[in-house]
């Protein structure tokens, strides 16, 4: 088994986890805080997280009448999405939700 990889994330990065959770456009999406009280941002989709999760952007989708198919969660992200900017886990850099790059 790989050994698992301990990064550390950039400051800029905790703080726009701590922005979205805390943001109305998700509430009712899960989100757990790890032991030191940082959002366990990655959440494997086939978990018990993961399936509570898919069912809160399922209702997303429904709601904004986008059908549930291939690329339909990069969809509604981008539509709910406060800023339109995300924030690298690594640089700190901010970069824009659509990938125009």
């Amino acid at each position: 088994m790989a050994k698992k990889e301990n990064r550390t994330w950039h400051k800029n990065f905790t703080a726009y986890t701590k922005f979205i959770t805390a943001h109305p456009n998700y509430k009712g999406l899960f989100f757990e805080l790890s032991k030191n009280g940082e959002v366990k941002w990655v959440v494997t989709g086939k978990s018990e997280n993961g399936k509570k999760r898919r069912v809160w952007w399922d209702k997303q989708c429904k709601r904004y009448n986008i059908e549930i198919k291939p690329g339909c969660y990069a969809k509604i992200a981008v539509l709910l999405h406060p800023t339109k900017i995300h924030v690298c886990q690594i640089c700190g850099k901010p970069l824009s939700v659509a990938y125009i790059y």
